[in-house]
C-alpha cells in the first residue's frame, strides 16, 4: 500500500487490483461478491460463517465507515467496530478486516488500549509475548530472506 494517511483511499480498486491474477470465470465470480460488499450495507452479510461472507462482510464494513477528516488513522478502530458488530461469525469477519485495514492505516493506527490487551505465545504454556515483541516478530519476519 503506497497511499498517505492524508488522501482518500479507494478500498474497491485497491481489491480488484487482484483479479487479474484470477481466471476469467474465477475474475467474474469474484468481481460480483466485491459489488455486493461495495453496495452492501455490511449488515446483509450475515450468515457469514463461511470465507467469501466473511470477506465481503468486512470490505462492505471498511467501505462503509467513514475516514475520519481530523484523524484517518482512526479509521481503523471504527471500521473493525462496525465488522465486529455485524454479528454471526465476527472473528472471521474482523481478522479478516483488520487485515486489510492493518495493511492501508499500520501498526500505528491500533489503539494504545488494544496494543495492551494483545498478546500471543509461541508454544503451548509458554510465557506471554506482548505486543511489542509480537510486532519485533514481525518485522524480522518480513525483512529477513
Amino acid at each position: 500500500m503506497t497511499a498517505s494517511d492524508e488522501t482518500e483511499f479507494d478500498w474497491e480498486r485497491a481489491v480488484r487490483n487482484g483479479l487479474k491474477y484470477l481466471d476469467e470465470e474465477a475474475s467474474a465470480r469474484w468481481d460480483t461478491i466485491i459489488n455486493a460488499a461495495v453496495e452492501g450495507p455490511s449488515g446483509l452479510f450475515n450468515p457469514n460463517g463461511f470465507a467469501i461472507g466473511a470477506f465481503t462482510a468486512a470490505l462492505s464494513a471498511i467501505i462503509e465507515t467513514p475516514v475520519p477528516e481530523e484523524n484517518p488513522k482512526q479509521h481503523f478502530a471504527n471500521a473493525l467496530e462496525t465488522a465486529v458488530r455485524i454479528g454471526d461469525d465476527c472473528d472471521t469477519v474482523a481478522a479478516i478486516a483488520g487485515s486489510l485495514l492493518g495493511a492501508r492505516w499500520g501498526v500505528d493506527a491500533i489503539p494504545v488500549d488494544w496494543q495492551n490487551l494483545i498478546h500471543g505465545s509461541r508454544m503451548v504454556e509458554s510465557p506471554k509475548v506482548t505486543f511489542a515483541e509480537l510486532s519485533e516478530i514481525a518485522k524480522i519476519a518480513v525483512t529477513e530472506e
